[in-house]
């Protein structure tokens, strides 16, 4: 217990420990900064896996939407939970407390200085901290660090390479990718052997196809099938998107200012390693701006590793990078506030538009939404179908594809519909389904919100 609970790490769990029921009280209301809508699937198809009702998210179809190393810890913790007896509030405490403390735990592993420390826990909880970001950032970082620092354990190293496939079959090629800048380095080939980490690695990604295909009988989650064909419909248009998005704009500028300190160290020394790793934490950032809408969680891992290259290509003005690490910790931090304090209105109505619908609502409907399903899908007791497709089934993606869910509510026996595109009439018209207004009678509604995709309404199908 000592090891553990040591000066340097005593503040850090009394941190996590406070800021648990602070998300989970969060987490009653919408946007909240810290639970994303994608982090709500995670929560009930985790609830739904640890109380025995499967993989699904409505509770109608089984789906794979997701992620399996994060989905499975949650499916844990959601059994531990249901078999204590406990309800959905504690299961958001513990999910909180495990995206805390997994980033608290990182941050002490990874970073020498308590002001570098501080800056990746703020970064986390501004990058979803309770999303599998957190988890990939985590493994990224132990890759990275056997290629930066001399103390890294081999058997560690090769656990993050099996891992990553299985946190983010996407990230499997960053441990090999390493490995493969250090040839020609003895010292770093023994602390990232290429065949071993290659073979981990790999061993990782066929665990996660073996999984997906034994389970689901599919190669792939159907949430990566639907932003393929998200990427087809948007193209070149979503980096103006991400561009534009404020507070991506402070994430990319903790990129940037990660970027000038290794690249001034590349440039001093004329170490052509440090900036192929550069390449390596940079990619995954670079490419998902380019092909996909960026959710906050998707800017961790790449800022994680470009954060660590940064602060050991800095030693030699440490003042100077504390400074600068300060400054941003600080910008995030303010940016935080400022956001919580603009939301508050809309976090309100949404808490009391859940209140209200939960008056009407049986655990006998179901409730059909395009948009923002993921936080009414854990907040309400219907059954709510995620409308978009990225946790539904694969035959409803087929359905999108082919533009032919006109049948779809009859079909799915489905008794209200959320909307929260402001439409008058029709009240929904999306992949061949239309619903009028005179289809649908008004049972709650939020008002007015600042953000108009929270404008939640909650009509019963005639």
């Amino acid at each position: 217990m000592r090891q553990i609970l040591t000066p340097s790490t005593v503040p850090w769990v009394l941190f996590a420990c406070a800021a648990a029921p602070v998300l989970a009280w969060r987490s009653t209301g919408f946007p909240n900064l810290f639970l994303e809508d994608d982090a709500y699937f995670y929560l009930q198809i985790a609830w739904n896996i640890g109380t025995g009702h499967g993989s699904t998210f409505d509770g109608l179809t089984i789906t794979n939407g997701y992620h399996l190393l994060w989905m499975g810890l949650l499916s844990v913790l959601a059994w531990v939970v249901a078999s204590l007896g406990f309800g959905k509030a504690a299961m958001v405490v513990l999910v909180s407390l495990a995206g805390v403390s997994l980033a608290a735990t990182s941050a002490v592993g990874a970073f020498r200085s308590t002001a570098e420390r501080i800056f990746y826990v703020v970064l986390a909880l501004f990058c979803g901290a309770t999303m599998e970001g957190t988890l990939v950032a985590a493994l990224c970082l132990l890759a990275m660090r056997a290629f930066l620092d001399d103390d890294a354990s081999l058997p560690v190293t090769l656990g993050a390479a099996f891992l990553l496939p299985l946190a983010r079959i996407d990230y499997g090629w960053v441990a090999p990718a390493l490995a493969l800048i250090c040839l020609g380095d003895r010292g770093r080939m023994q602390r990232l052997p290429l065949l071993p980490i290659a073979a981990a690695a790999a061993l990782g990604a066929a665990t996660h196809f073996a999984v997906e295909r034994a389970m689901f009988g599919t190669w792939t989650t159907v949430s990566s099938a639907y932003k393929a064909d998200l990427f087809t419909r948007s193209g070149a248009f979503l980096i103006v998107q991400n561009l534009a998005n404020r507070a991506n704009q402070i994430r990319y500028a903790c990129a940037a200012l990660c970027g000038i300190a290794i690249g001034a160290q590349a440039w001093r020394l004329r170490e052509g390693r440090t900036a192929l790793a550069f390449g390596v934490a940079l990619a995954p950032l670079m490419l998902y701006s380019v092909v996909n809408a960026m959710r906050d969680w998707y800017f961790l891992p790449g800022l994680a590793m470009l954060l660590l290259l940064a602060s050991r290509a800095c030693t030699h003005a440490p003042r100077a990078w504390r400074t600068a690490v300060a400054i941003q910790a600080s910008v995030i931090a303010i940016a935080c506030v400022m956001y919580l304090i603009q939301v508050q209105p809309d976090w309100q109505r949404t808490s009391a538009f859940v209140s209200a619908a939960r008056a009407t609502l049986t655990s006998a409907d179901v409730v059909y939404q395009i948009d923002g399903s993921g936080f009414t899908g854990w907040t309400l007791p219907a059954h709510v179908v995620n409308g978009d497709g990225l946790v539904n089934s694969w035959s409803y993606r087929e359905r999108l594809r082919a533009n032919a869910l006109g049948s779809y509510l009859r079909d799915v026996r489905a008794t209200h519909i959320i909307d929260n595109r402001e439409s008058v009439d029709p009240l929904l018209q999306y992949h061949g389904l239309v619903v009028r207004a005179d289809q649908a009678t008004l049972e709650a509604d939020t008002g007015q919100t600042r953000n108009g995709a929270v404008h939640y309404r909650l009509f019963r199908l005639k």
